[in-house]
């Protein structure tokens, strides 16, 4: 009952949404997306953004794009010989990558993260998913669109209201589970959903195999429809927009007052106060320069120490420059503002 009712909520938000599965993570939803894709194209290469993230299995967790890359540690090089990266809102190098292996099984799917890399450490532009769109219609592919961070989160139709594109796949995260452990989810388009099957049926002809024993189990469920409907009933959204707008003037003037290099900019709620541009280094230094892994140490040493000198004032942040701003968290802020003074008082 709750698993039908929170797939009905979905739907309703999502119309690029048509048919819903429950998963018991947003890694397991990456996974099942790209083998749908390949089952119902026929085709086996999937591309990705360089520096994206969907989850830690072998197939993504991987970005091809650099030779340090620790990521791949553990995994054999087969495992990834079919996914590929390309830079994010470079239109002309996706359809370059989809050329390069339309003889050899072509490519099944584009998975993006809806707002650019890393949660949008590196934005994307409104151009580039219509042209992505186009590509993807283009070639007889399908567009994913990972949305576990930016679904709900961002409105209550997450980025692809947004953007006003519609994607093939739509992958889910913890908010469809109210945070509880054990959720996740993807949905789609019914061709492309139908071809799901757990146990027996799971064998018959050109089914994709989905399972999951403690998937859609009606405490995360009942969570997950108390939360949407919460966020709705509550005007959430427009709360953390406003507050999030604040926060941020309140970031820029502290980095201003003591002359911080920052790149500082918002989606919503999703925040992006970067003094390391960790992100940035490959877009601006080639990796064949002998210096790129110099800049590419040097500024992995900033976001750590930025991370570290936060956590020392009490402030928990996701990692270097990027952090979320909770609904919980509105009575804070300007605490949470006096810590990145301190912070960025003693910066060097």
């Amino acid at each position: 009952m709750y698993e039908r009712e929170l797939a009905e909520l979905i739907c309703k938000y999502y119309p690029s949404v048509e048919m819903f599965r429950a998963l018991a993570s947003g890694t397991e939803a990456d996974i099942i997306a790209i083998r749908l894709a390949r089952a119902y194209t026929g085709k086996k290469h999937i591309i990705r953004f360089q520096g994206g993230y969907h989850g830690w299995s072998d197939q993504l967790v991987y970005n091809d794009n650099g030779k340090r890359n620790t990521m791949k540690n553990g995994i054999p090089t087969d495992c990834f010989q079919n996914t590929h990266s390309v830079p994010i809102n470079d239109i002309e190098a996706l359809e370059a990558e989809i050329l390069k292996h339309q003889d050899d099984g072509g490519v099944a799917a584009f998975m993006m993260e809806a707002v650019g890399q890393d949660s949008g450490a590196v934005p994307t532009t409104k151009e580039y998913h219509k042209a992505a769109r186009e590509l993807c219609d283009k070639y007889d592919m399908l567009l994913i669109y990972d949305e576990v961070v930016t679904a709900f989160r961002l409105g209550m139709g997450g980025a692809q209201a947004i953007f006003g594109t519609k994607p093939d796949i739509t992958v889910f995260g913890k908010i469809i589970g109210g945070g509880f452990g054990n959720s996740g989810g993807l949905g789609g388009r019914r061709e492309i959903m139908e071809l799901l099957a757990a146990g027996i049926s799971a064998e018959s002809e050109n089914k994709v195999k989905v399972g999951g024993t403690m998937t859609a189990n009606p405490l995360t469920t009942l969570a997950g429809i108390t939360v949407i409907k919460e966020l709705e009933a509550k005007n959430v959204h427009a709360e953390l927009d406003k507050v999030s707008r604040y926060f941020m003037k309140g970031i820029e003037d502290i980095t201003e007052r003591y002359d911080v290099p920052a790149v500082i900019y918002h989606h919503s709620s999703i925040l992006h106060i970067d003094v390391s541009g960790l992100q940035h280094v490959q877009y601006f230094v080639k990796e064949d320069d002998p210096h790129f892994w110099d800049h590419m140490l040097a500024a992995y040493k900033n976001y750590i120490e930025f991370s570290m000198a936060l956590a020392a004032e009490g402030l928990i942040i996701a990692n270097g420059g990027k952090t979320y701003f909770p609904y919980g968290s509105i009575g804070i802020v300007d605490d949470a503002l006096d810590v990145y003074e301190r912070v960025f008082k003693e910066f060097e």
